[in-house]
């Protein structure tokens, strides 16, 4: 094997880790926007579901309502954030 071949396979491997970062960067956004309702939060948070609808009620807890619509609805973002502040 020349040289000059192992340094273009070389190039493509490197092409190919920043195309996979990329990728990781881009999927992991995605998971931070994810829109869920309450098995979505409790997950996230691990509280129970009377607590999360008391922490709604007191609006401590980052949520949203659709108006006519009797379900709440949370982000991944907000909630991570909201957890990561509180610590």
């Amino acid at each position: 094997m020349e040289i000059e071949e192992i340094f273009n396979k070389l190039s493509r491997i490197e092409q190919i880790e920043t195309t996979l970062t990329v990728i990781q960067r881009q999927l992991a956004d995605k998971r931070e926007e994810e829109i869920g309702g309450l098995a979505m939060a409790m997950q996230i948070t691990g509280l129970s579901k009377h607590r999360i609808y008391q922490l709604v009620s007191s609006d401590i807890i980052p949520h949203h309502k659709v108006e006519g619509v009797a379900r709440l609805f949370f982000s991944r973002k907000e909630l991570t954030d909201w957890i990561l502040n509180k610590k």
